[in-house]
């Protein structure tokens, strides 16, 4: 139940501080730049780790610690973990918050639910996608606040970034840490209220990291030059050892921490038969159909057209065969929905292929199937995947989909490529296994305890305290 309330007044700044805007043309924040060291990858303090060494930059090559999801469940208690100095609010800034549907408003509704839970003061800033959408309202327990203009545009989220920087001034002594999740020009609405120390970039998909620090011509180069200074000045957070290898390849000079996506295993867990059974029936599936699902948005980087491509080959040697897509497109370019129903159309694979639609909670599709694909062509550690596993759902995922970093070979399948036929080879091992799928379902219920919310807010405790402590005696 969604308690609504009265609309907090978004203070308006000056343009000029945060010149964001038609010329994309960024000025300093004042604040002095700080000297930084080599770049090192720390662990959370007390949480065990794995020595790497990274030799993509000679000149940054340091020996570099990083928590890994197996070291997380050594933090201790979830429920005993010291809080440190941490007095204030911690803020989420993240560009897509609920109502909007997707990995980014999951990822950041389970951690800001489990850090409340410990009993801090956790606020959520988004931006306003749909005039209907209130200003503030309290989602189950968090506080949410929606700024900026209405829309997707260019020219709206240049607005949103200043509505964002007004905000972050106005309530600057109430915020003991911001946590910047997948929208890396707030870093400069950050700068602009002062935040720089208490600050956390979390970094959420490959490839992400390089394309925030690249130049594309003269303009977007200063951008990318001020992006950068800003970002050597506050702490980092990666989800995978991959990710961190990239953010070594920048030469970004920063602190970083690998902690894994959290997932909700009290909420995704395995069904009993009657709930598998009733969340078939519900969707139309006829007993003794391999039911394969995909769980995500309908978009070009998804390469959901490779998983439909691969559905005739699964057939010819499982016949009942019913794929389920999970999602939709979200407005942008990249949008996919259309060639994708025209592909099964074409295809003539009506019969096998349903298009479920967005889907606010997926649990119910997870439990009524017999697999989980995700074939995307780039991914960071994908929700879906880690709520397969706590669903005890064997999946594929080839490398670029993440899936070797999330699965083993007793959880699922990782298949060389994302290509047709690779999938297609992978479904139909499964399909034609069911004692092995069944001991696939344990395997992989045990391996989600491995990013459980409570041992990932112990992480990010960790983390916060020290970023406090360190803000505190500067």
């Amino acid at each position: 139940m969604r308690q609504v309330r009265k609309p907090d007044d978004v203070e308006a700044i000056d343009a000029a501080s945060l010149r964001a805007g038609q010329d994309d043309d960024l000025v300093p924040f004042g604040e002095r730049a700080c000297d930084r060291g080599d770049v090192a990858f720390r662990t959370a303090d007390g949480v065990g780790g794995e020595e790497a060494r990274y030799d993509c930059y000679p000149h940054l090559r340091s020996e570099a610690t990083i928590a890994t999801p197996r070291d997380l469940t050594n933090s201790g208690s979830p429920t005993g973990s010291a809080r440190g100095p941490i007095s204030g609010m911690v803020v989420f800034a993240v560009p897509d918050f609920d109502p909007s549907v997707g990995g980014t408003t999951r990822q950041t509704r389970v951690q800001a639910e489990a850090l409340a839970r410990r009993g801090y003061r956790v606020a959520v800033v988004t931006r306003r996608l749909a005039s209907s959408w209130p200003e503030r309202e309290l989602v189950d327990g968090l506080d949410v606040f929606r700024i900026g203009p209405p829309g997707r545009s260019r020219l709206a989220d240049r607005r949103s970034l200043v509505a964002l920087a007004g905000w972050l001034r106005r309530h600057r002594a109430a915020i003991g840490i911001l946590q910047i999740v997948m929208w890396p020009d707030a870093i400069l609405a950050a700068a602009t209220a002062g935040l720089l120390r208490r600050t956390v970039v979390l970094w959420a998909i490959r490839g992400e990291i390089v394309g925030a620090l690249a130049p594309t011509g003269a303009l977007r180069g200063a951008q990318a030059r001020v992006r950068r200074a800003l970002l050597e000045r506050v702490e980092h957070v990666t989800l995978t050892k991959s990710m961190a290898a990239e953010l070594a390849s920048t030469g970004l000079r920063a602190a970083n921490t690998v902690i894994p996506v959290p997932v909700d295993r009290r909420h995704f867990r395995p069904p009993n038969d009657t709930e598998q059974r009733t969340a078939r029936e519900r969707l139309g599936i006829p007993p003794g159909t391999f039911t394969i699902v995909y769980v995500g948005h309908l978009e070009a980087r998804k390469a959901v057209d490779a998983l439909i491509a691969a559905i005739p080959q699964v057939r010819a040697a499982t016949p009942s065969v019913r794929l389920l897509l999970v999602g939709g497109g979200r407005g942008a370019r990249t949008d996919t929905e259309a060639e994708l129903r025209e592909q099964v159309a074409v295809g003539g694979l009506d019969d096998a292929v349903s298009f479920c639609g967005v889907v606010a909670d997926p649990r119910g599709h997870l439990w009524a199937a017999d697999a989980l694909v995700l074939p995307s062509v780039r991914e960071g550690m994908p929700n879906s995947l880690l709520e397969a596993l706590a669903c005890g759902l064997p999946s594929v995922a080839p490398a670029s989909a993440g899936g070797d970093e999330v699965l083993d070979d007793a959880t699922g399948i990782v298949p060389a490529s994302n290509e047709p036929h690779a999938l297609a080879s992978a479904l139909v091992a499964l399909a034609s296994d069911g004692r092995n799928r069944e001991e696939m379902r344990a395997a992989a219920r045990r391996r989600s305890e491995l990013f459980d919310s409570e041992h990932v807010a112990d992480a990010y405790e960790q983390l916060y305290a020290r970023v406090a402590s360190t803000a505190a005696a500067r």
